[in-house]
């Protein structure tokens, strides 16, 4: 056991960072009063902190690149719901860098358009019915307006991790842009193996009032 020299408690030494300097070998501060005084800090020096890291990141890019997609790669699900959460809670900022990025990268945005259709070909087999199809992306534009669009959405993602569905009428249905935007591929009711508190959540955002969805 250890006394905090901050907040004064006394802590199991588990709770103290090492500190080989020190004769105990820990750290004066136990972890929670550590982790606060460097965000007090952070927050007092936050100009001169930033210059710092981008010089480093500078000097250093091939290192922090690959130092950063191994820990993405660690991390993939937490990065994954960090993102979602982010993009719904910061829409019109995720907009704008959205705009920005597809003005500044046009032939990206074009190839990436190019994939979509490619995609979309492979997975509409022949006995698509096209006609029903285009019915529903009819309706969705017709039911856009006042502020709220519509999107003919794949129920199954066309391209997934687990299964990739098909480019057919029964695969279709019409929502919100913004659900659709926010599930992307990663989301979609009754994915295999999803807790039951997913589905709950999906229940909340899913598709549009039953009379807007064709069959």
């Amino acid at each position: 056991m250890k006394s905090c020299a901050k907040c004064g408690q006394v802590k199991d030494d588990r709770e103290f960072y090492p500190d080989p300097s020190k004769k105990c070998g820990l750290a004066s501060y136990c972890r929670t009063c550590s982790k606060t005084k460097c965000v007090d800090r952070y927050k007092n020096n936050k100009e001169t902190h930033d210059a710092k890291s981008r010089l480093y990141y500078a000097t250093h890019k091939p290192e922090v690149t690959v130092m950063n997609a191994k820990w993405v790669a660690a991390h993939r699900e937490q990065v994954k719901e960090y993102r979602r959460e982010y993009a719904l809670a910061n829409k019109l900022v995720c907009n704008a860098h959205k705009r920005k990025w597809a003005k500044n990268n046009p032939d990206k945005v074009a190839a990436r358009e190019k994939r979509r259709q490619m995609q979309q070909r492979i997975a509409t087999p022949f006995w698509a019915n096209k006609a029903k199809m285009a019915e529903f992306y009819k309706r969705a534009k017709e039911m856009s307006g006042n502020g709220v669009e519509y999107h003919a959405d794949h129920i199954v993602p066309l391209k997934s991790e687990l299964v990739c569905g098909l480019h057919v009428e029964a695969n279709l249905a019409i929502v919100p842009a913004s659900y659709n935007r926010a599930k992307r591929n990663t989301y979609w009711p009754y994915k295999y193996g999803e807790s039951d508190s997913i589905v709950s959540k999906l229940s909340e955002w899913i598709y549009a009032p039953q009379p807007n969805v064709l069959t």
